[in-house]
């Protein structure tokens, strides 16, 4: 039997109604040069899309949505429209002059905001390298900001194929799968990360301080489901001096 698969490579980043496809960068460009609007000079890649079966995104979010970019140069860069690949850690702008997707240079950015609609806040993202063995830097979606921070890595991963059989060839199927891992950054620089929110992932993950995180999550009745209870934790560490 003839069998014929499609590996999901870094390459894939690209995810329009359901389908993720292929992209190629097709010339290097200076696009303060192309985009008078765009005030500040800015290193990016054209793309273009090639359709391939993938089940999922590799988007945070599907739609382009306006947002603001900080430059290493200090400056902003306001109101453009904008995507974030969580599968790649790539920011792509969508140019007004012809509707181009331009790949963004990571180097040049800090940090970026994302405003979606029906979300009163606005979705910032930073790069950092929170420990990183690699000594690359990733954008770190920011959760919360004190003393103590709290952060999420959006990734999404290839987490197994599907399986399509069509006449006599077989085909596997990427299917890509949302996997955050959460980060908390004490006052002393200490790094703690779980994947799963909840008591149990945060009380492994400070195994020298269990007994004291137990009281304090029994004497609020805090029981960890979403990512609103991570930030009241932060909070309560700030408040009542806890950890490091």
């Amino acid at each position: 039997m003839k069998k014929t698969r499609f590996h999901l490579m870094a390459s894939i980043i690209i995810s329009i109604s359901g389908l993720t496809g292929f992209i190629s960068a097709q010339q290097v460009y200076d696009i303060s040069a192309i985009d008078t609007l765009f005030e500040q000079k800015l290193a990016g890649q054209k793309i273009h899309i090639y359709s391939v079966n993938a089940i999922g995104s590799s988007f945070l979010i599907d739609e382009w949505c306006k947002g603001d970019i900080h430059l290493i140069t200090g400056n902003w860069v306001k109101n453009k429209q904008l995507k974030y690949n969580s599968f790649t850690d790539e920011l792509i702008w969508l140019r007004p002059l012809d509707y181009s997707m331009i790949l963004l240079e990571k180097e040049q950015i800090l940090e970026f905001n994302i405003n979606v609609i029906g979300i009163q806040k606005s979705i910032q993202f930073k790069k950092m390298d929170l420990g990183r063995t690699d000594s690359t830097k990733k954008f770190y979606q920011v959760l919360y900001e004190g003393r103590y921070g709290l952060y999420c890595n959006r990734r999404v991963i290839n987490a197994e194929d599907a399986i399509r059989k069509v006449d006599y060839s077989t085909y596997f199927i990427p299917i890509l799968k949302k996997a955050p891992v959460f980060i908390i950054l004490s006052k002393s620089g200490e790094l703690m990360t779980f994947e799963k929110i909840s008591n149990r992932g945060l009380l492994k993950s400070y195994p020298h301080d269990k007994k004291i995180l137990k009281n304090l999550l029994h004497n609020k009745n805090l029981h960890l489901k979403a990512e609103e209870d991570l930030i009241t934790v932060v909070k309560l560490f700030e408040d009542n001096n806890l950890l490091n």
